[in-house]
Order: structure tokens, then C-alpha cells, then sequence
């Protein structure tokens, strides 16, 4: 566990934490920019997919954050810790995929998404 906390540089909580941070921030910086250049159907395409999307992560990642974080980090082996990095990249690859399918399908019945 320490060489794997040597290369991220922190503990499993304080990733789970600062990802969070700068991925919400991300999303209100891209609502705020977005919203003075998009129209209003184009806006509610935008709407679409960030709901969309902040449902299917919370769906799809219920729980995960969890899993290490009831560990004393001196109990975490190397393993757990990159079976956990790996199984969140997993599911934020799954959330992508069903997210771009429900786009596509939303893009048929509805208006055509560039």
C-alpha cells in the first residue's frame, strides 16, 4: 500500500474527496459557459446529459467510495487498492457508454445531437 500511495500521493478518502471537488466544479464551470452560448432546445440537450449523467454514476458507483474507506490505511494491500482504482475506472467507463446509447437514442426520437 505505501508504494501505491507514494505514486497517487494520498490516502483513498482524500482522493475520493479531491476528485469529487474538481470534478463538480468542472460540471458548473461547463453549465455556466455553456449556458450564455447554447439556445434553449440546445441547453435542454445539455441538461439531458448532465442529469443523465450524474445519475448513472451515482447508479453505477453506489457504494464503491466506501469500500476502503472503513479500512485502517495500514490494513489496505496493494491489491485492494488497485482492484478499487480499477473498478471505478470500470464503472465511470460503463456510465460513458450508457450515457452515449441514451444519447443516441434521445438524438433519434427527439432532434438530432452533433
Amino acid at each position: 500500500m505505501l508504494r501505491l500511495r507514494q505514486v497517487f500521493g494520498g490516502s483513498p478518502s482524500r482522493w475520493f474527496v479531491s476528485t469529487r471537488g474538481v470534478s463538480t466544479g468542472l460540471a458548473l464551470a461547463l453549465a455556466l459557459s455553456y449556458t450564455k452560448i447554447l439556445g434553449v432546445e440546445k441547453r435542454s440537450v445539455l441538461a439531458f446529459v448532465m442529469v443523465s449523467a450524474l445519475i448513472l454514476t451515482f447508479v453505477f458507483t453506489s457504494g464503491m467510495s466506501l469500500a476502503l474507506r472503513n479500512k485502517p490505511p495500514s490494513e489496505i494491500k496493494d491489491e485492494e487498492y488497485f482492484g478499487f482504482l480499477t473498478l471505478v475506472a470500470i464503472a465511470g467507463l460503463l456510465v460513458a457508454i450508457v450515457n452515449c446509447f441514451l444519447l443516441l437514442i434521445y438524438s433519434q426520437l427527439k432532434t438530432e445531437i452533433p
